[in-house]
Order: C-alpha cells, then sequence, then structure tokens
C-alpha cells in the first residue's frame, strides 16, 4: 500500500517538473531540430512523382519546379491546374490553411506558416515549366561495334571541361567513330565543328564538343582522346570481344530460308552467308546487321548446288558446286569452281568445269578403287577452304570426296588459272561428308588441318613430311560433335577455331571453342585454349560475351528455340576474317536455321 502512494507521488512530481518547462528548453534529436521549410509538388497525373520547389522566405513565394517536359523523348507538359504540394515544415510548425487537396497553381493559392514562436509568413503558391541545366553526355553509340570501350569523364568542379576517351580496342573503329551517335541530358543539344547535317559527330577529328542544356545557358565543354593501347607479345593473344550474335526467327529470320545457309565468305566488310537457292544474304562483318541493299550478283550459278562458299587471302569469294556420283541427293556430276574477281555485286567468273566420272583431271580419283569410282556412292564439293590469292599467283584449294573415295581434293591455281587436280589419303581419319580440309601453305603437297565434323570431333595437323598429329579434344566440350572448323595464323600464334554441339541428334546448341595448337603437341587444344563462348560468358574478366539468347535459351552460344528450323543436316561454318591494318582477327559462327555469333582477338594489351 505504502508502494502504491509513493508511485502516485512521482509521477505527480515529474508532470510538475515538464509543465514548468520552456518549449526551447526541451532536448530534440537531430531528426527533431527541423528548421527549414522544404516543400515538393507533384501533379495529379503522376503523384508519385514529386518536383523540387524554391521557397523565397523574403518575398513570400514558394515555386515548384516542374520540368518543362515530363517526358524525357516527347514535348509534353504536366498540368500545372492540377496538382498537390506537400511540406516538412519547421517543428511545430503548420499552415493555415491548411495546404492538403489539389490546387492550381498555375493561378496560385496563398496560406500562412504559423511558427512554433508564433511567426507568421504568408507565402503564395505556384508552380512553373521550368527548363534542365544539365548538360551531360551519357552515352556514345558506334555505328558497327556494338561494344566499343568509350569512357565518358563528366566534370566533377564547376569549370572543368568533360572527357571523351575512346580506346582502340578493334580494328574497325577508326571507321565506326566517324559516324558517332552522342546521347545528353534530355532535351539537351549538341554543337561541334565536327557534327554532320544528320547530327553525327565524327569523333576522328577530335574536335571540341558542347552541350547545351535545355534552359539555353548551361554549356558544357567535352574535349576527345583516342587512345591506342599497347600491344601484347608475339605468340600471344590480346583483347577479346563479342562482335555480335543474333538468332534467325520466323518474325526476324534476316534473310535465312530453312536448310539453305550453310557456309560464310568474308569479303572486305561484307559477311557472305551462303545459299542453296542462290539467295545469299549479306552482313556488316563487325555488326551484323543484314544489308538488304547489297546483293550477290550469282549469273550463271547453278541453282541448287552450292553448298559452300569461302574467300581467299585477297578478299575473293569462291564457291565450288556440290557433285556426286551415283547419289541420290544429287545428280549433278560436274565440279565447278566460280570466282568473284571484282567484287560481288559483279558476276563470278568460272575457272573450272569438270565431269567427275568422264574427267581426266580426275582420273587419279576413279583409279584407286575402279569399280567403286563407276557404281559406288561418293560426293564432293560440301565444304571448301583456299589459301593464297587465286586470282594471281599460286593459290590452293581443298574439299573432300567423300565416302568410298575418302580423298582431300586439291585444286592448284596459277594466276587464276587451274593447273593440276589431286586426290591424296595421306592424313584421312574418320572422315564425314562434310569434313573440312585447310590448307595452310602454298606448296604442292602442302600441310594442312582437317576436322572430322562429326561425333568423333577430331580435328588433325597433316604435314607435307612427317606423321599427322591428333588434337584431343578440350575436355569441357560437349559429348556432340564438331560441325564447322576454320584456321589461321594471327600475332605468331596458329589458331583452330571449332564449332562444337551439345548432341548428335537434331535440332542442337552450338559453341565456339578456340585453340591455340602453336606447340603441334596431341594436347595443343586442350592446354592452350584461347576462349570458348559458353564458358566465357562467366567470366567477368573476359568483357563482353555472348550473344543473349533467344527467350529462355543460354547465352554464348546459337540456339534451336524459336528458330526458322532444326538444321536437319547438322550443317554449319566458321569463318576467320584479318582486320586491314593486321591487328585483329574476326572469327563468326554460323548454324544453319539457328544465327550466327561472332567475336574479335586483337593485339591490344588491355
Amino acid at each position: 500500500m505504502k508502494m502504491k502512494y509513493l508511485f502516485h507521488g512521482l509521477l505527480a512530481s515529474i508532470l510538475l517538473i515538464t509543465a514548468c518547462q520552456e518549449p526551447d528548453d526541451l532536448v530534440r534529436s537531430d531528426s527533431e531540430n527541423i528548421n527549414i521549410l522544404s516543400v515538393k509538388g507533384s501533379l495529379i497525373s503522376d503523384a508519385d512523382k514529386q518536383y523540387d520547389a524554391i521557397v523565397d522566405e523574403a518575398n513570400g513565394t514558394i515555386t515548384v519546379q516542374v520540368p518543362y517536359y515530363i517526358s524525357d523523348t516527347e514535348k509534353i507538359q504536366g498540368d500545372l491546374t492540377q496538382m498537390k504540394v506537400t511540406a516538412n515544415m519547421p517543428t511545430g510548425a503548420r499552415f493555415e490553411p491548411e495546404i492538403s487537396g489539389i490546387h492550381d497553381l498555375v493561378a496560385g493559392f496563398q496560406s500562412t506558416l504559423i511558427k512554433e514562436d508564433g511567426t507568421k509568413t504568408l507565402y503564395t503558391f505556384k508552380a512553373i515549366y521550368a527548363k534542365s541545366k544539365s548538360a551531360l553526355i551519357t552515352k556514345i553509340v558506334l555505328p558497327d561495334i556494338p561494344n566499343p570501350l568509350i569512357t565518358i569523364k563528366s566534370p566533377e568542379n564547376e569549370g572543368e571541361n568533360g572527357i571523351i576517351v575512346i580506346y582502340k580496342t578493334s580494328s574497325s573503329i577508326d571507321a565506326a567513330i566517324r559516324s558517332a551517335q552522342l546521347f545528353t541530358s534530355p532535351w539537351a543539344t549538341i554543337e561541334s565543328t565536327a557534327m554532320d547535317s544528320e547530327g553525327y559527330i565524327d569523333l576522328s577529328q577530335m574536335a571540341d564538343i558542347y552541350v547545351i542544356a535545355q534552359d539555353g545557358v548551361t554549356k558544357q565543354k567535352y574535349t576527345v582522346e583516342i587512345q591506342t593501347p599497347s600491344f601484347v607479345a608475339p605468340g600471344r593473344i590480346g583483347y577479346k570481344s563479342l562482335l555480335f550474335g543474333f538468332q534467325t526467327t520466323p518474325a526476324d529470320p534476316r534473310g535465312f530460308v530453312p536448310t539453305n545457309n550453310r557456309s560464310l565468305a568474308i569479303v572486305n566488310n561484307y559477311l557472305i552467308v551462303s545459299s542453296t537457292t542462290l539467295d545469299f544474304v549479306v552482313l556488316n562483318r563487325y555488326s551484323g546487321e543484314h544489308l538488304k541493299d547489297i546483293q550477290v550478283n550469282t549469273t550463271g550459278l547453278p541453282t541448287g548446288l552450292i553448298h559452300a562458299i569461302t574467300q581467299d587471302d585477297a578478299n575473293h569469294m569462291v564457291a565450288i558446286t556440290f557433285c556426286a556420283a551415283n547419289n541420290p541427293w544429287s545428280k549433278n556430276q560436274l565440279f565447278e569452281i566460280y570466282v568473284w574477281k571484282n567484287g560481288i555485286t559483279n558476276p563470278p567468273t568460272k575457272i573450272m568445269s569438270e565431269d567427275i566420272l568422264t574427267s581426266d583431271v580426275f582420273a587419279q580419283f576413279r583409279s584407286t578403287n575402279a569399280s567403286v569410282a563407276t557404281t559406288g556412292t561418293w560426293d564432293m564439293g560440301r565444304t571448301v577452304s583456299i589459301k593464297g590469292d587465286i586470282t594471281n599467283g599460286t593459290a590452293i584449294l581443298m574439299s573432300l570426296a567423300n565416302s568410298v573415295m575418302n580423298r582431300v581434293l586439291r585444286v592448284k591455281t596459277e594466276d587464276g588459272k587451274v593447273i593440276s587436280v589431286h586426290g591424296s589419303a595421306k592424313g584421312l581419319y574418320s572422315w564425314y561428308l562434310q569434313s573440312k580440309p585447310i590448307p595452310m601453305t602454298t606448296e604442292d603437297e602442302c600441310d594442312y588441318i582437317m576436322s572430322s565434323n562429326n561425333a568423333r570431333k577430331n580435328v588433325i595437323y597433316t604435314p607435307k613430311e612427317g606423321s599427322q598429329i591428333i588434337f584431343d579434344p578440350k575436355g569441357n566440350w560437349w559429348g556432340g560433335s564438331l560441325i564447322g572448323t576454320a584456321y589461321t595464323e594471327f600475332n605468331g600464334v596458329k589458331l583452330v577455331a571449332v564449332q562444337n554441339s551439345n548432341t548428335t541428334s537434331k535440332p542442337q546448341y552450338c559453341r565456339l571453342c578456340i585453340g591455340n595448337i602453336t606447340s603441334m603437341t596431341t594436347t595443343a587444344m586442350a592446354d592452350a585454349q584461347i576462349m570458348d563462348s559458353r564458358l566465357d560468358n562467366y567470366d567477368p574478366a573476359f568483357g563482353p560475351t555472348g550473344p543473349n539468347g533467344n527467350n529462355s535459351s543460354l547465352t554464348g552460344m546459337t540456339s534451336f528455340y524459336n528458330a526458322i528450323g532444326e538444321n536437319p543436316n547438322s550443317t554449319g561454318d566458321i569463318a576467320i576474317g584479318h582486320s586491314a591494318d593486321g591487328n585483329s582477327i574476326q572469327v563468326y559462327m554460323l548454324t544453319t536455321d539457328h544465327g550466327i555469333i561472332a567475336y574479335e582477338l586483337t593485339k591490344y594489351n588491355l
């Protein structure tokens, strides 16, 4: 009972002490010590987005700053006659009348701020369309390089210049930067002596660029720098990046037709995709853009017989015909070679046309097995590779006489004329109709790389002299098959690129793997893998890879998901092109019906 009375006495004492304190004597937390009035406004049409107001106590005005256009891309203005305002007020302050509700801030309204100490200030609330003072470059797009390495250094302090730094990571960048597209703060504009009539800027001029804000007053200067990285040492590969990747879908087939497109050629800045119906597809080799206005001249070519195209070392496209003996797939017995000597838009020249069953040039093939040569089923011309300039000097063209013949076809040309045809069984090892021999020199008995392009996944080096080397595949390859193969030499490195599918059945996912076989040992491809489009996709150090899969498919490979077909013949190709300056190569992988992925390998030390 005594405790009860004691508690009541303490409570009364506390209340008495509190009642005697002045409000300003109370100790408040930082969050309670609010002595600044701040106001925000919002449009009824978008109540979640608030805009700051300028509070001018001396003149008794509160002006909400609504952006001149509430869209970054369209000239849409907000309705200032339908707005709400909210306020953070000094501690204990209030507005009379209350500022809640919908207001016409064009006409404006008034309310008095009454502070805790009784001080009163009459404010007029209004809103204006405020033009932006932001004058920044936010993004730079180069037309043919999806992932350029460009940094935009915005000024940190007033009076400083912004800096655009372009890193030369691709041999195509010199041309690309001449037509750069710059993006700025919303509704800002650009001035530069390097800008053309369509708004593109030639960054190669390294002219100053000025960004003028929407308010027409704020101006920011940017300078341009182009930095060329150092090179890696010979025998090494430098910076690698994705060029492009796409799926061929019914909604966007990009000129592809089911089962028609089986091989690739590179001519200057074009990537050409073959077509058995002669509807060749021409792409920009750096961006993958479908160049619908560029047509390959197919005058004189036989329809249905062109499966294999390629390019020589001097940018001439070459095609051969698929021919067969006693084969229900094809009644054609003429092996023909066509060369586009004057560019792909001019007619090709036929430099060879011989009957594989009657011509003397194929006698060596027939004499190997006379009875089989006349009655057995065999074919030739599914793949083709060339070393040298087929129009000037010496060149070697290779293909395969498959099935019962099993002979590597080697055609030698001098100044555009065929001077010899040979069939060799040297180095053959489990080949298939799409197997691909690739000459490494222009000698008569040249070294060559050959891939099985089947489930055995063989890649074999056959030297002019000595024993062949069978390269063991990389352990992380899929257990399906090889479909396409290419070989080149770059910066002192011997490179083999292979197209590895995930299954031997159809349809298939395909990935691109590139190996360094310079050591010419059986483990070279396993020990010195340069890149794997599937696995490197998850390595942040590799940089941008891809491409993005179509819908739910994975990245770093071509996918059959929602593609135009299922590639029933398991065809495809790899092509490698060298840049004009010699500082990079571009590697392309085509999977029939499914699409293309492309990467660039450089000498740049980044």
